[in-house]
């Protein structure tokens, strides 16, 4: 892990455990919990780049700043991997990669002559056997990423043939191929090699589940809120009996002790010790026909039902039962990676802390610290493209609520009523689809359990006249450490 990083999760450690509450939850003593901030997960993308060919920009080169991802500055005269070439109504543009992130180039910034085609793989040998697997990176840092070579030579552009994120399985062919490299499979028919120091074996385990729940996935194993056999097939649906059993860690978790077991089950069907301690803490409920089917599937209505009554018996907060929960428009099945990462997202805010959690399902109230009476509104309800955001009474619509949503490596806030991103236009604070620098927000986290948002210029969101009333206009402004550039995130 880069230094910068162990830094900053150890900064993390020491102020979450002096932050205000912001949800009024009681603290409660956990010694199995892991602190780390949401905000550090930042995957750059979903999957694995392959590369067409690479080419160094011409010095004039611009990067097209459309609303497709966010963009960062490639240097001019830098080398880039080509994707794939896109075309939309406004022209042609190449995907391309630059520092394990994807950018959109128009079509004439690279010149053809200056487009250069990578090695090709080599075929695999009988010889060429997957003997282990491991994963790309750390998914603790999912700003973190592998280039893949056809070559064990990573001094040539041409030799580049994909960018891997944190969290990519690897098929390790040979993991000591020589000092520096591994030989691995990609696909079934050919191989290649990447560097020693980007894999990590130990994380296999991780493999096959959603790039979204693999860091909660590692915390929750970290937080003993899982256990092997559920470790593993993540494309599975959870059953009922594996529910009983999270649940039961989950309860343990939160610094409650277990009562003495029953021998006796409550069920004809199962024995099993978690179904029964489960039903001895209410979690579960008897049935008619003392027929409980532990293998039986979930679905999300009755999975949901569940975590509520495990909510109820453990008096977590609103926020805790939002973030458990799976929404039914996920479909109406339930599958191992996502429900272990809910369980650990909702262990978090039921703390003494300031953690904001990056998921679409938590629709915060962002009220003023001086008056929280007044919060975030896109005045109107409006769902254009352009609004103002500026201050209202809160009322707990949709238009008052924002999402912390996370795009190529950075973090916004996206309005739930409209889906537009949190902007400063001029002056103004508006609504706009998501593209630009100013979009880019960070979390600054004071003592006294406030939050400073910051922009992707610098800029650190504030009430214009530093008045917090409706119909209050906001700004964004140099930092100035007054408390009208302080807001608390309530759910």
């Amino acid at each position: 892990m880069k230094k910068k990083n162990i830094l900053k999760r150890f900064c993390c450690l020491i102020m979450v455990t002096m932050l205000m509450v912001l949800t009024g939850v009681e603290y409660v003593q956990a010694t199995t919990m892991t602190w780390v901030d949401a905000t550090d997960f930042k995957p750059v993308y979903d999957s694995l780049m392959k590369f067409e060919s690479y080419a160094v920009l011409p010095s004039d080169a611009q990067p097209f700043d459309g609303k497709y991802y966010y963009k960062e500055c490639i240097p001019k005269g830098a080398t880039v991997y080509i994707n794939e070439l896109y075309t939309t109504c406004t022209g042609q543009y190449n995907i391309v990669n630059y520092k394990g992130k994807a950018y959109y180039l128009n079509k004439s910034t690279i010149p053809l002559d200056q487009v250069k085609k990578r090695t090709l793989l080599k075929r695999k040998t009988k010889a060429d056997v997957v003997k282990k697997k491991g994963l790309v990176g750390d998914v603790l840092q999912g700003d973190d990423y592998a280039y893949i070579y056809a070559l064990p030579d990573d001094s040539k552009p041409a030799n580049c043939y994909a960018c891997a994120p944190a969290g990519s399985s690897v098929e390790i062919v040979n993991a000591n191929y020589n000092k520096k490299w591994m030989k691995i499979l990609i696909g079934q028919s050919y191989v290649a090699y990447i560097k020693k120091s980007d894999v990590k074996v130990g994380d296999a385990y991780l493999a096959g589940a959603g790039s979204e729940y693999q860091p909660y996935i590692k915390l929750a194993k970290k937080s003993k809120l899982t256990y092997s056999g559920i470790l593993k097939d993540y494309d599975k649906r959870l059953t009922k009996k594996e529910l009983c059993r999270l649940s039961v860690l989950w309860y343990q978790a939160m610094g409650n002790k277990l009562p003495k077991q029953k021998t006796t089950s409550p069920f004809k069907d199962t024995k099993d010790k978690y179904v029964i301690m489960a039903h001895q803490l209410g979690i579960i409920k008897s049935t008619s026909n003392k027929k409980f089917m532990p293998d039986e599937a979930l679905t999300v209505g009755t999975y949901n039902e569940i975590v509520d009554r495990l909510m109820k018996v453990t008096d977590a907060s609103k926020d805790a039962c939002a973030v458990a929960h799976i929404q039914q428009w996920t479909g109406s099945k339930v599958y191992r990676d996502e429900a272990i990462a809910r369980f650990y997202k909702a262990l978090v805010p039921t703390f003494k802390t300031a953690y904001l959690i990056s998921d679409s399902q938590v629709g915060y109230m962002i009220v003023t610290f001086d008056n929280q009476n007044v919060c975030l509104d896109v005045w109107e309800e409006s769902k254009q493209e352009g609004a103002t955001i500026g201050l209202w009474e809160c009322t707990g619509r949709n238009n008052q609520r924002f999402f912390i949503d996370c795009d190529s490596g950075n973090y916004s806030l996206k309005n739930v009523n409209s889906l537009y991103v949190l902007s400063d236009s001029s002056g103004n604070v508006k609504q706009f689809l998501q593209g630009n620098k100013s979009q880019i927000m960070t979390f600054e986290y004071n003592d006294d359990g406030s939050v400073c948002i910051k922009n992707g210029n610098g800029m650190y969101l504030d009430i214009a006249d530093g008045t917090p009333v409706s119909g209050g206009k906001l700004i964004f402004r140099e930092k100035s450490g007054k408390s009208s550039q302080k807001f608390m995130f309530k759910f």
